[in-house]
């Protein structure tokens, strides 16, 4: 759910989906399955000094003050906002990536149950959070477009997309083009020309988060 959250809020933000519609089932029922999660973790057992504890008691008071209200924010139906605004906007949905901050947990707690040699996990780990940052970076490449808007013909803005007219590509045309983008420009390698502060900022940032990522990876 964690994932499908990740992949799905990101690209609907960054690539302005304002239909809601075809959405409504699976946001529901992951919206659910959220609220099952917070009550399955109010009633499961942690381990302190090597012993179990079952005390529902303590149980409740140590998911109180853990990731509790950080579930719980993120179950916050701000949804039903766009009542009152003049359309939906895919942004009522941000507060469900609060849940990413529970990645480690679910690692830690695979860790514990595999079998898998602590290298090969170290490996799809780096893989995941490789993917997944390239993912959200390439939705904000996007989004950094639409906020900027497409430039003149002559001046365009192809130097920092790449792409003439990107706008009036299909979504997966898009996508492609703005993943590839965060992973060049993440590693250090960008053949684009940014034209606005926005654009310069972004690149600048993206640039220093990849480096120190990869620099993260090879040092551990």
């Amino acid at each position: 759910v964690v994932v499908f959250i990740l992949i799905t809020v990101p690209l609907r933000i960054g690539f302005d989906i304002r239909a809601w519609k075809p959405w409504l089932a699976p946001d529901y029922l992951t919206d659910l399955l959220l609220v099952v999660d917070i009550v399955i973790c109010s009633m499961t057992t942690y381990e302190v000094d090597g012993e179990m504890v079952k005390d529902r008691k303590l149980i409740w008071q140590n998911y109180l003050k853990g990731l509790f209200f950080f579930d719980l924010a993120s179950v916050l139906p701000l949804d039903f906002i766009w009542i009152w605004l003049p359309s939906y906007t895919p942004w009522l949905r941000a507060n469900r990536l609060i849940r990413v901050i529970r990645f480690p947990y679910y690692f830690s707690q695979w860790e514990k149950v595999t079998s898998l040699k602590p290298s090969v996990i170290r490996i799809f780990k780096s893989t995941f959070v490789i993917l997944g940052l390239a993912h959200v970076i390439g939705c904000g490449f996007f989004l950094v477009i639409i906020i900027e808007g497409m430039m003149d013909e002559t001046n365009g803005n192809k130097d920092f997309t790449g792409t003439d007219n990107i706008l009036d590509k299909p979504l997966a045309s898009k996508y492609i083009r703005a993943f590839y983008w965060s992973f060049v420009t993440m590693t250090g390698y960008n053949n684009t020309n940014p034209h606005t502060q926005l654009e310069t900022i972004f690149s600048i940032v993206v640039t220093m988060v990849g480096i120190s990522l990869f620099a993260t990876i090879i040092g551990t």
